[in-house]
């Protein structure tokens, strides 16, 4: 019965990634923040794992998506504030300050800003932030995603993206 029960279920296979994905978010949880990239093709289950994640995890969660020829700046970080109290005013407030400031500092405290909201969002009870399509995203989303990434070790964020292997490089490595 076990097996004809697996070959319904249209989930098999991805106990191993999933058991570690929970882990993480149990790391997450104690104040042990991290960042997890899926990476692989297209159609390989990427955003399905992420689907059965939120679920089993049931903890609190925001998503933004990178869109294919839509190389808007901060249009993944714009999608993820949206679904959040406050996030847009405060984005738009810092977007609005960079405008006006003529130093290279004025795009780092823009950043700050961000992770400072999400860091405030994510106690106690911690957050997962979700990333679909990076391969997609535009230089300033990733600016600000390295920005977050080396303010997770403190945190109870994890922040789950998916990409193809050709963006999976440097910092962004597969789970």
């Amino acid at each position: 019965m076990r097996s004809q029960r697996a070959w319904l279920d249209p989930f098999v296979g991805r106990a191993d990634e999933m058991e570690r994905l929970l882990l993480c978010r149990e790391g997450a949880l104690a104040g042990r923040g991290r960042m997890v990239v899926l990476a692989g093709p297209a159609g390989i289950g990427k955003s399905r794992l992420v689907e059965e994640f939120i679920i089993a995890s049931a903890g609190p969660t925001c998503s933004g998506h990178a869109v294919e020829r839509v190389a808007a700046p901060l249009r993944l970080w714009r999608r993820l504030l949206a679904g959040m109290p406050g996030g847009t005013e405060m984005l738009e407030r810092e977007l609005a300050s960079l405008r006006f400031a003529d130093d290279a500092g004025g795009q780092v405290d823009m950043f700050d800003a961000v992770c400072d909201f999400l860091r405030s969002a994510a106690q106690p009870s911690g957050l997962i932030v979700i990333l679909e399509d990076l391969h997609w995203a535009d230089q300033l989303s990733l600016g600000l995603l390295g920005h977050l990434n080396a303010e997770l070790p403190a945190s109870r964020l994890l922040v789950v993206a998916t990409c193809r292997p050709e963006a999976a490089t440097g910092s962004l490595a597969p789970l």
